[in-house]
């Protein structure tokens, strides 16, 4: 079974979120992110939620400030598994579709 990791600082949308793929057959693991508390990835360090997992989901305001510290601090520790980053309204700038750092 897949397991996928949702981070998002609004947890009523990351329930609605975890519900749906739950739905789909997919194990969930949530997490507030680095808004909730201290958070590994940010620290430079790795994540045991995200090391369980085999698909990130992040919510592109996760970490309070657009994300772009914890985005590539995810690429950077985890490069073999797909990032999903969601977002309401536009993506940010610094959002790369391409390269290393790529997300979908």
């Amino acid at each position: 079974m897949t397991h996928v990791l949702v981070v998002h600082h609004d947890v009523d949308v990351a329930d609605l979120e975890v519900d749906e793929l739950r739905r789909a057959g997919y194990e969930v693991t949530q997490c507030a992110g680095p808004t909730a508390g201290p958070c590994a990835v940010l620290g430079e360090r790795t994540c045991w939620m995200a090391d369980a997992a085999d698909v990130l989901v992040y919510d592109q305001w996760s970490s309070g400030d657009g994300g772009r510290e914890l985005i590539d601090g995810l690429r950077e520790r985890y490069p073999d598994t797909p990032v999903v980053l969601t977002a309401q309204g536009p993506l940010l700038d610094w959002v790369a579709e391409g390269g290393p750092h790529r997300v979908i």
